[in-house]
């Protein structure tokens, strides 16, 4: 019913809202932009073409870019082999769909950096977490294989 995708030339045009308007404006005027110059890639939530048409065309986007992240700054519980300098991580940023959503990404292991901070809320899951989600786990993996 449901795909998700890289965002495409009339996307910004759809006329997506989220409520938020920093989301909006970022959606409508930065995301192609910044997806073209390569400063971070978007990608929207959208329903099928041909299926539930009551629905906008775009329910929801998120932006993946890279980024780092000193050691300090992660929870003392995950921070057992970090480097001390900063890590490379993917900052998943501007997720509209999901704003006031923060327990959900708890449930599934991901810890506030700051948990004192008001927005952003900036959450860390390690990638060993994330590879033990995956069917065939982190053992069945190998470095040629993503």
């Amino acid at each position: 019913m449901f795909i998700t995708e890289p965002i495409g030339d009339d996307d910004p045009g759809s006329g997506f809202s989220c409520g938020e308007p920093a989301l909006d404006t970022f959606f409508a005027r930065h995301a192609l932009p910044n997806d073209r110059r390569g400063l971070g890639r978007t990608f929207v939530l959208r329903r099928r073409a041909d299926r539930l048409e009551s629905l906008p065309a775009v329910l929801g986007f998120y932006t993946i870019s890279m980024a780092d992240l000193e050691a300090a700054r992660v929870p003392e519980g995950l921070r057992a082999g970090l480097p001390r300098y900063p890590v490379p991580v993917a900052l998943i940023g501007r997720l509209a769909d999901a704003l006031a959503r923060v327990g959900f990404y708890l449930k599934y292991g991901f810890a506030l950096l700051e948990p004192d901070s008001a927005f952003p809320r900036r959450m860390f899951l390690p990638t060993a977490t994330i590879l033990e989600s995956l069917d065939d786990g982190p053992q069945a993996r190998s470095p040629s294989r993503p």
